[in-house]
């Protein structure tokens, strides 16, 4: 029997209860054209900083769902946003310079579902019983991420993806 002509690739895919996990070298946010799945619909991005740096800059900036006040200066603004995955891997660009916390989901996030209230060990259940798919943590750009999904299969055929390979530790 012949020998395969290319070595197998060595998967370094971790297991932490019901997600399956990897980690980045050095990256930024497009690496997720390569990561997220178009046939799951919904991002949420969690506690984005439009402003990393703390100081007062000038925006529009809404005071209620339906009140905006114009040209205020703000500091530290963190927001939750949700959208479609085609949405967001369209405006990609816009997120380069950031760091971000972003859950893949198959379906919006709940009104009711707030993170910081939910005991200590049961985010990961709570997440998934709500459609999460996988969790992509980079804390800066240009820094080491993680990748946790529900899918070890998944994160298999990612890591089949060169421009994917050649960042996994």
């Amino acid at each position: 029997m012949l020998a395969p002509l290319l070595p197998a690739l060595a998967v370094n895919i971790s297991r932490n209860m019901s997600l399956f996990t990897i980690n980045f070298d050095s990256c930024s946010a497009s690496i997720l054209t390569h990561v997220l799945n178009p046939e799951i619909e919904y991002v949420w991005l969690q506690q984005h900083m439009p402003n990393s740096r703390l100081e007062w800059w000038k925006a529009d900036f809404p005071i209620s769902p339906s009140e905006y006040m114009k040209d205020v200066e703000i500091r530290c603004p963190i927001v939750d946003i949700q959208m479609t995955t085609d949405r967001f891997l369209s405006n990609i660009g816009m997120f380069e310079p950031h760091g971000l916390e972003l859950i893949q989901l198959t379906r919006k996030v709940p009104n009711g579902l707030w993170p910081q209230s939910i005991p200590e060990g049961a985010l990961d259940n709570v997440l998934i019983k709500n459609g999460m798919f996988l969790r992509f943590s980079l804390p800066h750009e240009c820094e080491v991420a993680q990748l946790q999904c529900v899918s070890e299969e998944y994160l298999e055929k990612l890591v089949e993806i060169p421009a994917i390979r050649e960042l996994v530790l």
